[in-house]
């Protein structure tokens, strides 16, 4: 358990860091330059990567919580939804008007989803963890950032451009899910 709690640990402060650092952060840039800086904070995000791959496979199974009985219906509506604002973070569209920090929300409903319909100590280390993650880097990059300034409207068909890239990400990821992470996404 300690390599999963290590690698969410790592996760969240080196993506915090730029967002609770600013000044640290580009201090860190103007010694290491603008390459170097992107090269190290990419090895650390891989690093722990590897570390909460390593650490769920090696984590025992202890039941932590019994999930509700409608999570698993749930979750197939709320992973779409955190798909589509993931591609939204990507791609123009009118979401970004209505939702400051798409790409971090849709991370949030993906954890609290993933709580609804798994209840083990690993979960809660990995799914909270990583809820807590983008709950908290959502605070800071508003902190930062100051007032928000939405951005203009843009053609509606951009919107279901964005649409039909979360459902094909959805649905790629529901047939796959089980051979990619060893549970089927309908269990």
């Amino acid at each position: 358990m300690i390599y999963l709690t290590v690698g969410v640990m790592l996760w969240a402060t080196v993506h915090w860091f730029p967002m609770a650092m600013p000044e640290q952060r580009s201090a860190a840039i103007a010694r290491l330059g603008d390459g170097p800086y992107k090269g190290a904070f990419a090895l650390a995000s891989l690093a722990a990567i590897v570390l909460i791959v390593i650490g769920w496979g090696e984590a025992p199974i202890i039941p932590s919580y019994i999930p509700p009985l409608f999570g698993n219906g749930f979750i197939v509506l709320a992973v779409a939804v955190a798909l589509t604002l993931f591609a939204a973070s990507q791609l123009p569209n009118n979401f970004r008007r209505w939702i400051r920090h798409p790409q971090l929300t849709g991370v949030l409903i993906w954890a609290l989803a993933h709580l609804l319909v798994n209840g083990t100590v690993r979960d809660v280390v990995l799914f909270g963890g990583l809820a807590v993650w983008a709950l908290l880097a959502i605070v800071l990059s508003n902190r930062r950032d100051g007032p928000w300034q939405r951005p203009a409207a843009v053609a509606v068909w951009k919107d279901f451009v964005v649409l039909a890239a979360g459902a094909t990400a959805s649905a790629v990821l529901f047939y796959f899910h089980g051979w990619l992470f060893g549970v089927s996404a309908l269990h």
